[in-house]
């Protein structure tokens, strides 16, 4: 299988979703494409690329006002045209999510938890938290305490900041003095491990053929490239 037919399935894979998640895909094209890139780019030119992955005109525009609308994206018109970037807020919530997606994986663990105690915060404040620093790999142990066995505190701290409550909680550290059943069925619980264990699966399958048709030939072009990167 060539390069070009590998991509191509990968793009009809993706076009046969009951659900297309075009504001997802669209922060991604972004925030790895046009932000290292000048950081702006016209609406036609965004309703170009994405008709690439299936996704129609209408659902383009409706999926950049909704992302406008919540903060994600700024738009600067010029002329009769439009012309779309990510806000502040956008570009470094974008750049916590490649450091996860491309940063170095944690070989090692040393027992040691970092613990958010959601002391002193509203119900709307709370589920805030939970929903930020869910998208940093943090579980709920219960509804007042999140855990993470080893996040990033750079980006913890970048998204409490952002969220306003960095003075309004409490951030500790807590170790593993005993991992007994207990302890593996609150972390399965809270971490669905089986669930991930299958995504990553599948996408392992997903991206075979690729893998094979580049140990053929490394030639790629520019619009393959772009496909494959961003799914």
């Amino acid at each position: 299988m060539s390069i070009e037919s590998a991509s191509r399935d990968l793009v009809s894979e993706f076009k046969s979703r009951r659900t297309l998640r075009s504001g997802s895909l669209i922060t991604t094209v972004f925030g790895d494409s046009i932000a290292p890139r000048g950081g702006s780019v016209w609406l036609g030119s965004l309703i170009n690329v994405m008709s690439e992955f299936g996704i129609g005109e209408r659902l383009v525009r409706t999926s950049v006002f909704r992302l406008a609308q919540d903060g994600w994206l700024l738009s600067t018109q010029i002329g009769r045209r439009s012309y779309y970037s990510l806000t502040d807020e956008g570009r470094e919530r974008f750049e916590q999510a490649t450091h996860r997606i491309y940063g170095e994986p944690v070989s090692g663990w040393d027992d040691t938890w970092c613990l958010v105690l959601l002391v002193d915060l509203d119900a709307a404040a709370k589920d805030s938290v939970r929903k930020e620093l869910g998208w940093l790999g943090f579980g709920a142990l219960s509804t007042g305490v999140l855990a993470h066995p080893a996040p990033d505190m750079s980006d913890v701290d970048v998204t409490l900041r952002r969220l306003g409550v960095a003075d309004d909680l409490v951030v500790m550290k807590g170790i593993t003095i005993r991992n007994d059943p207990g302890m593996r069925k609150l972390v399965q619980e809270n971490w669905n491990l089986d669930d991930n264990h299958e995504r990553y699966g599948s996408f392992v399958v997903r991206f075979q053929p690729l893998i094979a048709a580049l140990g053929k030939n490394t030639k790629v072009t520019p619009q393959t490239a772009f496909l494959v990167r961003t799914l």
